[in-house]
């Protein structure tokens, strides 16, 4: 998405607007304060100055704040409506400010003339329509940034995300003593996640989820090379903010009409002088502060109460399409979702799991991996892999695996294909001497890089820890046997390499619990080559493997995240003679633009990637190459659905949900023809095969992932494929079964039942 063109313009209107709500509020300010320093017998400047009330210029700042940020980003570029829709919203802002002003007076003038029996009563009613309407206004901010159809939300979700909202404002309006400023924070809360909330769609197609809240820092790092535009419907969602903020600034505290000169001391309370703790909390319960604080601490335990002890899928009815639970979101509303999210942060419990019957599972996939692939196995791969294992205890071969950013073949799509693009000519066509090649299918799509990278590293497919998860940000991995610590047991150097920040989904914390020993960052690339948006080409880290390969005799085990092909793809940086121009029918110019851009991108890579293994086949050391891309590019997204209109959703997420790989070696694999054979793999079980092809020493877990993959030889988060070729679709939170249940059902699902148990047992039971 761009700005419009010349938004800038508009920033007249804007500042018109910013300065009449200074002039206005500054002029009532000192009215304000002469009327009452004349009624007092006061006079002169100082006089009047002393009696400003601050408050009357405090609550003017949100809205103030509101078209300066408005104005900034239409001076910026950033605004992509037009002058009318922002002219409307921008004076409705202007109008929730200047309705503040007189709150102090209009109250007063209510108490005069309602009847004293009456006041407490009509303020308490008062309260109650002001935070209902501050609660709806919250909701709204929330919503309308990104979610078109948030009117269209069913009663039922609406009720829990304005329960959840209500719990809060009415949380923050205790702890304020009955003030509107706490409220007014919280719908100016509301407002900031809804902006995110459409940032992070904007960028990723997804909704924010518990588990990117910790992983801020590297949102916080890779999001500098986004641009930031806003749309109408942000800047009403400014309004809804604006109008539930004016609705704050009226809630005040009743007139203490109770209290008299006259009133007794309660004996509680001079009994509370006296000492005893008794005595003590009688006299605090009876302090309204007090009080106040208590209701507001109630409001909290209720708010966390109904967010944790019902269950939102079970109880509630809310459910998560995995694929694509923006959609799902929509229909829904934010809350409840990230609630339902929160709630699975845990990796689920198989059914009937227990430590003995999850053993017991795992030998039983291990006797049939050793019928079946092993060594001792009377078929062709027991034979392939015996020569293997005897080959690497001979000559240990250094292994390279390398996570290409965003790398994957477009030409699937049929709009794309039809366009003229034929895909990564190398990767695709180029690898005849490959031991295997073919689709990848990863768990994620347009971001989530480390959830490929965790599945490739780890082995252990995300269907089994569950959605929305990001396993680097969320656990300890000093005690997962994870590839990099499985070569360092054999004697192996371990190095990984991405240029960014080390920071980025906390890898520096994670690659060294997993035993790599050395990792070079950004920090080591210093003047190194770049070709899109100043990220490191492919190209130097390359170079950088042939480094590190140089620098000892040593087997290496080196672990390389590429960078080159990060989004966002409106940069114009490509270089004149790599740009395409495809014309896909059916897609916008802008979503045609953005795909050159990648499509550019993605052939510079397929070159690099030849490139390098050109230079492999010079050096006179054994080394074994495992690539593949991590997820398909955002810019992918429009071309899902051309011309596949009517087809089922697991088939338009297998094209989206798939990317490419190859496995290649510079020397003869004992027991491997090396001809390029295609296998269609999960990211998940990359690293294994890997390993299974060149002979190393394989885990329990790995014999007994080879051993299932007979039967479910492809899954993700979004449903398998059995070993027929047909696609499946998980249903929404279904619970993995224990392997009793599936004992004589299909075999895809007893594998995955055998598996659930395995995984549970060796990463599960582990970090949970």
């Amino acid at each position: 998405m761009q700005g419009t063109n010349g938004s800038a313009a508009f920033c007249p209107t804007v500042m018109a607007q910013v300065v009449v709500l200074v002039v206005v509020t500054l002029a009532y300010a000192l009215a304000s304060a002469a009327v009452a320093a004349h009624h007092a017998g006061e006079k002169g400047a100082p006089a009047v100055l002393a009696r400003i009330r601050p408050t009357t210029l405090l609550w003017e700042l949100p809205f103030l704040g509101a078209l300066v940020f408005l104005w900034a980003w239409c001076a910026r570029g950033l605004y992509s409506g037009g002058i009318a829709s922002l002219r409307t919203n921008t004076l409705v802002i202007l109008t929730a400010g200047l309705a503040c002003l007189p709150r102090l007076h209009l109250s007063s003038i209510l108490e005069r003339r309602i009847p004293t029996h009456m006041q407490a009563a009509c303020h308490t009613t008062a309260t109650i329509v002001l935070l209902a309407l501050c609660e709806e206004a919250s909701r709204a901010a929330l919503e309308v940034p990104w979610n078109d159809a948030w009117l269209d939300i069913a009663p039922q979700f609406a009720a829990i995300e304005a329960t959840i909202i209500g719990l809060a404002l009415l949380a923050l309006y205790f702890l304020f003593q009955r003030r509107g400023a706490g409220v007014a924070l919280g719908v100016g809360f509301m407002l900031f996640v809804g902006i995110a909330q459409y940032f992070v769609f904007l960028f990723k197609d997804a909704n924010i989820t518990p588990a990117d809240l910790q992983a801020l820092g590297t949102a916080a790092e890779v999001g500098g090379g986004y641009v930031y535009v806003i749309t109408p419907a942000v800047v009403r969602a400014f309004t809804f903010a604006a109008a539930g903020i004016a609705c704050a600034a009226y809630l005040m505290p009743p007139a203490p009409q109770a209290l008299t000169q006259g009133r007794h001391v309660p004996a509680h309370a001079e009994g509370a002088r006296r000492g005893g703790v008794r005595a003590w909390l009688a006299h605090a319960a009876s302090v309204p502060a007090v009080r106040r604080g208590a209701l507001g601490l109630a409001f909290v335990v209720a708010l966390v109460l109904f967010v944790t002890v019902p269950g939102y899928g079970a109880d509630f009815g809310v459910s998560l399409n995995h694929w694509n639970s923006l959609y799902s979101t929509s229909l829904q509303g934010f809350f409840p979702c990230f609630v339902k999210e929160f709630q699975a942060r845990l990796i689920p419990v198989p059914e009937g799991y227990t430590e003995k019957a999850a053993k017991a599972a795992e030998k039983s996939l291990v006797k049939r991996y050793r019928k079946t692939l092993g060594s001792s196995a009377s078929t062709s791969a027991g034979t392939a892999r015996k020569a293997a294992e005897k080959q690497f205890e001979d000559t240990k071969p250094s292994v390279v695996v390398i996570m290409n950013e965003s790398f994957s073949d477009l030409s699937v799509y049929k709009a794309i294909a039809e366009a003229g693009y034929a895909g990564p000519n190398y990767v695709k066509s180029g690898t005849t001497d490959a031991i295997l090649r073919g689709d990848s299918y990863a768990s994620i799509f347009g971001g989530g890089t480390c959830n490929s990278e965790f599945e490739a590293l780890c082995g252990v497919n995300l269907h089994y820890l569950g959605s929305n998860k990001y396993p680097y940000t969320q656990w300890d991995f000093t005690n997962v046997d994870c590839m990099p610590r499985q070569f360092e047991r054999l004697g192996y150097q371990t190095t990984a390499i991405h240029p960014n920040l080390g920071t980025n989904w906390d890898r520096e914390r994670v690659y060294r619990q997993m035993g790599f020993d050395k990792f070079l960052t950004i920090d080591d690339f210093d003047g190194a080559e770049t070709y899109h948006n100043g990220y490191v080409s492919d190209r130097a880290t390359y170079q950088r493997v042939l480094d590190v390969l140089a620098s000892s005799d040593k087997p290496q085990f080196i672990h390389d995240v590429t960078m080159q092909n990060h989004g966002p793809f409106t940069t114009g940086t490509i270089p004149s003679k790599d740009r395409t121009n495809f014309s896909p029918a059916g897609a916008t110019s802008l979503d045609n633009s953005k795909l050159n851009e990648y499509l550019a991108c993605a052939t510079e890579s397929d070159h690099a990637i030849e490139w390098f293994i050109g230079e492999l086949r010079k050096l006179d050391r054994p080394v074994v190459v495992l690539f593949f891309g991590d997820h398909q590019p955002k810019p992918a997204s429009p071309y899902a659905t051309i011309g596949y209109e009517g087809e089922p959703s697991i088939t338009t997420a297998e094209r989206m949900f798939h990317s490419s790989y190859f496995m290649w070696a510079n020397y003869d694999v004992a027991g491997d023809e090396q001809t390029g054979q295609t296998l269609d793999e999960p990211i998940s079980a990359l690293g294994d095969e890997l390993m299974y092809r060149i002979g190393a020493p394989l885990s329990a877990r790995q014999k007994a992932s080879l051993a299932s993959q007979l039967d479910l030889p492809v899954l993700s988060l979004i449903g398998y494929k059995d070993a027929s070729g047909k696609w499946h679709a998980y249903g929404d939170d279904e619970p993995l079964a224990s392997p009793d249940s599936t004992e004589g059902s299909d075999a895809a699902t007893h594998a995955d039942s055998l598996m659930g148990y395995v995984n549970y047992l060796e990463f599960g039971s582990i970090v949970n």
